[in-house]
């Protein structure tokens, strides 16, 4: 009945695509793996034939060489052909949802899995075989032999050198050690056995008693290197390479313009740490960027670890698109073990998807909360509107007792944003939210009515919260001191930390409360000393750009000075992120930094006051400093801080993994769904 299905299914689309079967149904295995004048293993591309020339197929596509040339799957492997691996992915997974045939729908599932690691895109093919797994009631050990392949060269992509050898064991055994799949299970083994440093191997070692396969091909190795063998570069690195794949005529057209390059980097033994830097250094954004990129390269230079840290800066172009392959080309020709940047939103979660495919972490500036949801290894440090109410509200109502606030919010993105987060911030913080208003900036008339709907009791309201710049703000904070409510105490969001700005609006800001990541005046120790470096090397201050990027590079830093000289290249970047998001709380240029759970990076902020039209720091990461308002008495109390709760996101077990001396078992992660495919 399947099968009658499947040739009227057949027919149908030969009818409509008025097409014949391609050529390649009559080729065998071996010959859709291995095309003329190319290598399995050779990596980089495919050598120069005529345009018509198919694209290689990787070492994980085993299935039938009859599947080749069927018509329900004609136009994404036309795209595969072509190198376009993005619409072919696009194409498998339409037939996949509208298949009507569990075999149709499980030959384009195994197409699309081969697919996304082509991509690179080696962990969210391990959700999909586990979730393949649990769906069918099956254990571990009972995985299809093909699917256990996509694990092995999953968890090889990964830098989990020991999961890898068990899968591919595994995936051997399956298929009673003959045929194709045993055949790439025992080559891709024994190539990765060969490129494993030697405390590695020799872990490795004392986990394989149990298993005679990887026991014989280790022990062949150790011989290897008693006679002087040393370990040698893994050329299966090459086949999660999206340009591998792309015909040889197509691909020599693309590296002319530098679009693409035809050789992999795998990472090296060497002691040298490679840092991309992801921003956008062309565009309206290249000034902005240029302000990172300055205090990266300082904080690299203060490093324990300058002289081991290679820079490698890359240009997102502020496209989305871009910023990914991007990324992509800093991880798998760099040899990346982390990323800083980007810092726009949309750019960023782009780059958190390629990250969670990848398993490398990143750290994105943008303000934007929710980034990290998207990269279970990914990490942001902003200024986020949540952070700064939090911050604005707890020290208005612990420090200064106030309990009565009203919000006046401009009708724009940012606006609405803070307007949010306030009254829970308010509200957490032991106060009171008492009025709400919004204005349109530049209109009189909104701005009066935005004032007027607080009402004319003044003893009604403790303070006023004014999320704007000072510049759109001051005729409404004019309209404010004109009103009953003139002797509420002003709050401002770190918009209003512009030195030049609030001299010349002193006269309405005094006594004003001023949230902020970075003050430049600060008299702490580390803010003072980078102030005075900055402006040696640049003849002008810093700003809260240089500060922020400086900070993240520093926490990015601190995890790479703990990575274990026994760690491997390949699995440095897990390592790293597992130390990032075990690092203690710290005192920083914008605060003090605590990594969350989920990688939000949250701060305490400083608390500024305006005394006299000059800003004074009463608050710095948590900490009260000296300052005291005839008017209004500062109490001296240093309150514990209040984390946001932003849940609870567990790290996944490749990252946290203890190291074991043993060989681990076969092992899945946890099933969440295919959401990266559907993003």
């Amino acid at each position: 009945m399947i099968l009658r299905h499947q040739k009227n299914w057949a027919r149908f689309i030969q009818l409509l695509l008025t097409c014949g079967l391609l050529s390649l149904a009559s080729c065998s295995v071996d010959q859709l793996w291995t095309p003329e004048g190319r290598h399995p293993g050779e990596g980089g591309a495919p050598l120069a034939k005529a345009p018509e020339e198919p694209a290689p197929l990787a070492p994980w596509e085993v299935w039938d060489s009859s599947v080749a040339g069927d018509p329900v799957f004609q136009v994404p492997d036309k795209s595969v052909q072509k190198g376009d691996l993005a619409d072919a992915l696009k194409g498998y997974q339409e037939i996949e949802s509208h298949a009507i045939s569990n075999e149709i729908r499980n030959r384009a599932f195994l197409r699309r899995l081969s697919t996304m690691l082509k991509l690179g895109r080696s962990r969210s093919v391990l959700e999909e075989v586990s979730k393949a797994v649990r769906d069918q009631g099956k254990s571990v050990d009972d995985t299809d032999p093909t699917l256990a392949l996509f694990a092995a060269y999953s968890y090889l992509h990964l830098g989990d050198g020991g999961q890898s050898l068990v899968w591919f064991s595994l995936a051997r055994k399956r298929v009673n050690q003959t045929g194709i799949i045993a055949r790439r299970a025992l080559n891709d083994a024994t190539h990765l056995i060969m490129a494993l440093p030697q405390d590695a191997l020799n872990r490795v070692e004392a986990g394989v008693t149990n298993d005679a396969f990887l026991e014989g091909l280790i022990k062949e190795e150790q011989v290897r290197r008693g006679k002087g063998g040393t370990p040698e570069a893994n050329p299966a690195m090459a086949w999660f390479n999206a340009s591998t794949y792309m015909p040889a005529s197509k691909l020599a057209s693309l590296s002319k313009t530098g679009d693409v390059s035809p050789e992999l980097n795998t990472p090296s033994a060497s002691d040298k740490y490679t840092i991309g830097v992801l921003l956008p250094i062309s565009g309206k954004f290249a000034a902005h960027a240029n302000l990172v990129k300055q205090g990266i390269e300082m904080a690299v230079a203060e490093s324990p670890l300058a002289s081991r840290v290679r820079l490698v800066v890359a240009d997102e172009q502020g496209e989305a698109l871009v910023a990914g392959s991007e990324f992509d080309k800093l991880v798998q020709q760099e040899g990346a073990v982390a990323v800083l940047g980007p810092m726009l939103v949309k750019t960023s979660e782009e780059v958190a998807r390629h990250s969670d495919s990848s398993g490398v972490p990143f750290i994105t500036f943008t303000k934007r909360p929710g980034i990290t949801d998207l990269s279970k290894v990914g990490f942001r440090l902003g200024a986020t509107a949540e952070n700064q109410c939090d911050e604005l509200a707890r020290y208005v109502v612990s420090q200064l007792n106030k309990k009565s606030f009203a919000i006046i919010s401009p009708k724009d993105p940012n606006g609405e944003e803070f307007a949010q987060c306030f009254p829970t911030a308010v509200s957490r913080a032991g106060g009171q939210l008492v009025k709400s208003a919004s204005y349109t900036p530049g209109n009189p008339a909104s701005l009066k009515s935005a004032v007027e709907s607080l009402g004319t009791d003044g003893s009604s309201l403790d303070a006023i919260f004014v999320p704007d710049t000072l510049e759109r703000a001051a005729p409404l904070l004019q309209i404010i001191r004109d009103s009953a409510f003139r002797n509420a105490l002003l709050l401002g969001p770190a918009f209003w930390n512009e030195p030049v700005a609030v001299r010349g609006y002193g006269p309405l800001l005094e006594n004003a409360v001023i949230v902020t990541p970075f003050f430049v005046q600060s008299s702490q120790p580390q803010v003072s000393r980078f102030v005075q470096q900055y402006k040696a090397k640049f003849s002008r201050s810093p700003d809260l750009l240089t500060a922020q990027a400086y900070d993240a590079t520093t926490v990015l830093l601190s995890g790479l000075t703990q990575v274990p000289e026994s760690v491997p290249p390949l699995e440095r970047t897990g390592e790293v992120a597992k130390l990032i998001h075990e690092s203690a709380p710290r005192e920083a240029l914008t605060g003090k930094i605590t990594v969350q759970a989920n990688g939000e990076l949250t701060r305490e902020m400083s608390i500024l006051r305006l005394q006299g039209g000059e800003l004074v720091e009463v608050m710095a990461a948590g900490q009260a400093r000296s300052f005291v308002s005839g008017q209004d008495p500062q109490r001296a109390v240093i309150t514990a801080p209040k984390n946001l709760p932003i849940g609870n996101k567990a790290i996944p077990a490749s990252i946290a993994r203890e190291s074991k001396s043993s060989l681990p078992q076969a092992s899945l992660p946890p099933v969440r769904g295919s959401e990266v495919e559907k993003k």
